[in-house]
């Protein structure tokens, strides 16, 4: 089975999950062969394909014509030699963008997983440690989300109930966060290289998303339990060990219940905002009291599920992760 994947996304939460998607087709098949077109245009690409070794050809920044998968003995437009000698025009499947979505994922039993290349950096703790992340307003060249940036006073107090749980904390991201204060137990990986961040991932006991931003998606592939704060949607993680911690919806200064919203269809952004309702972010023991869930629970086993030689198109949309609001303390269907 050939497989070609052209990974279009720039983000990198959205870029994880198209190249992770791709390897994990190409993993339902005992032979297949997976290549890829990228623009390397952002430095993470590489690495993050780096860890993936399922994909056998990338193809970065060529343009590749449609044309170039015409099979036929005599093609219209000539193609590149190595592309032809691939045999990439007699690709079977082909996965763009919108085959690859997040809420596809939990659709399999088994993702495809990073494999941390040899010499990449990974902390060093004398116990446990949390990855946390975070979005926050006011970075050049990227605009502010009112419902997903937070102040990071909060992130601060995440921080310290992390550390009085026992557990050292790495904060990855963007490099120019806002400064938080030194302290024991917390260490600042955000001006690091990306391969620091995904290093830090690979062993993490827990990660923290304090509000939905890409970098998370690293717990994709390394099967690390995920906890989503202030989620203003109900797909991104995607096994049983992950939470999200949904934001309050308001409507006239009532509360709506998650679960309601979730029936409705309308737990997204834009449909909380398209019915005229608002979010109300999470208070910060709200989000303690969820990493300290986490904390009490397993991570979940990787499933050493033999492959199907099938896929099914598109996947059905599966709910693996628990979907909480605190508040009312109780757990939406």
């Amino acid at each position: 089975m050939r497989i070609f994947a052209p990974l279009l996304h720039r983000t990198v939460g959205d870029f994880i999950e198209q190249a992770i998607y791709a390897a994990t087709v190409r993993e339902q098949f005992e032979k297949a062969s997976l290549d890829a077109y990228y623009v390397d245009d952002r430095a993470y690409k590489a690495d993050i394909l780096a860890m993936l070794p399922q994909f056998d050809r990338l193809w970065a920044g060529m343009p590749i014509p449609l044309d170039w998968f015409d099979s036929a003995a005599h093609g219209t437009i000539p193609k590149f030699p190595a592309w032809e000698a691939a045999h990439v025009d007699q690709s079977e499947i082909i996965l763009p963008p919108m085959a690859c979505r997040r809420e596809y994922l939990p659709a399999f039993d088994r993702l495809a997983q990073f494999t941390l290349p040899d010499g990449w950096p990974v902390p060093d703790f004398p116990t446990w440690h949390a990855v946390i992340h975070y979005r926050e307003a006011g970075y050049d060249h990227r605009v502010d989300r009112p419902n997903r940036d937070i102040d990071p006073a909060q992130a601060n107090e995440v921080i310290d109930h992390i550390i009085s749980r026992g557990g050292h904390v790495v904060r990855i991201g963007h490099e120019d966060m806002t400064r938080l204060p030194a302290r024991k137990g917390y260490a600042d990986w955000s001006r690091m290289s990306f391969k620091h961040q995904a290093g830090a991932v690979s062993n993490a006991r827990l990660f923290v998303e304090i509000s939905p931003s890409g970098p998370a998606a690293l717990c994709l592939g390394f099967n690390v339990p995920w906890l989503r704060c202030n989620s203003v949607e109900v797909n991104g993680p995607t096994r049983g060990h992950d939470m999200m911690l949904m934001q309050h919806v308001m409507a006239d200064g009532d509360e709506v219940p998650t679960s309601v919203l979730i029936d409705r269809g309308e737990f997204t952004e834009r449909g909380v905002e398209k019915s005229g309702m608002g979010f109300r972010k999470n208070a910060t023991d709200e989000i303690a009291r969820a990493i300290d869930v986490m904390l009490d629970r397993g991570r979940d086993e990787l499933s050493e599920t033999a492959p199907t030689n099938r896929i099914e198109m598109p996947p059905r949309i599966v709910r693996k992760h628990s979907i909480v609001r605190w508040g009312e303390m109780r757990e939406a269907a």
